[in-house]
């Protein structure tokens, strides 16, 4: 994945749902800000570099196979074909609005979304993986990539998160778990229109404000 995610300088929003994310009423200045000014990078940390480190391992070999990694297959039983792995998806989703994907894979054929996990096991391991389980049935990603999906006239159908556990100082694989969830039209649709609508038009408004305060500055230089 690029440090920068690439596109023209077209004028519209160009954001991510980590970006979205973020946009709360407190932090969409800070999101706004770095799009305003063409510096959308992705943040990096040991945490996040090691995670990429092995979404990278895990493409490389689905490559390989067509299949999701084998190692799933033995520690949780799931396995599926996959004929889209590590796939940038771009669309409109609202008027100067572009939203960016990267999928870690799917098969279209089904609908199956599947996304990548690397979480860490801290002192009370019940709890980490309970907690793991919960923010995930509570997350609104795999939708994002459901929306995407949609654009490209595939009906999603189940998301599957899998979750690989390591020590806090990645030196030691703990495990491994799973958060399978289904996925509706009429669910895309709601998020579509409620979740995602708020955010991009927090973001838009706080971006043209920037944009504009940006212009009145270059003019009195």
């Amino acid at each position: 994945m690029p440090d920068f995610y690439q596109h023209d300088d077209d004028g519209l929003v160009h954001t991510r749902f980590s970006d979205l994310v973020n946009c709360t009423h407190k932090g969409v200045l800070d999101v706004a800000r770095k799009v305003a000014f063409g510096k959308q990078r992705n943040f990096s940390s040991n945490v996040i570099d090691f995670g990429k480190t092995r979404h990278e391992m895990f493409a490389e070999e689905s490559e390989k196979t067509k299949e999701t990694p084998l190692i799933f297959k033995e520690e949780l039983g799931f396995a599926s074909p996959v004929d889209m792995i590590e796939q940038e998806m771009v669309c409109d989703i609202f008027p100067g609005v572009v939203l960016h994907s990267t999928l870690d894979a799917a098969y279209t054929p089904s609908g199956l979304i599947v996304d990548y996990k690397t979480a860490t096991i801290k002192d009370d391991e019940e709890k980490s993986r309970n907690d793991f389980k919960l923010h995930y049935k509570r997350s609104k990603q795999h939708l994002t990539y459901a929306l995407q999906l949609l654009n490209k006239g595939i009906i999603p159908s189940r998301a599957v998160y899998l979750g690989e556990f390591w020590n806090s100082e990645r030196t030691e694989l703990l495990g491994y778990d799973m958060v399978d969830i289904p996925i509706t039209l009429e669910e895309v649709v709601e998020f579509k229109n409620t979740w995602l609508r708020d955010r991009a038009e927090r973001l838009v408004v706080a971006v043209d404000y920037f944009r504009k305060t940006e212009g009145k500055t270059l003019q009195s230089m």
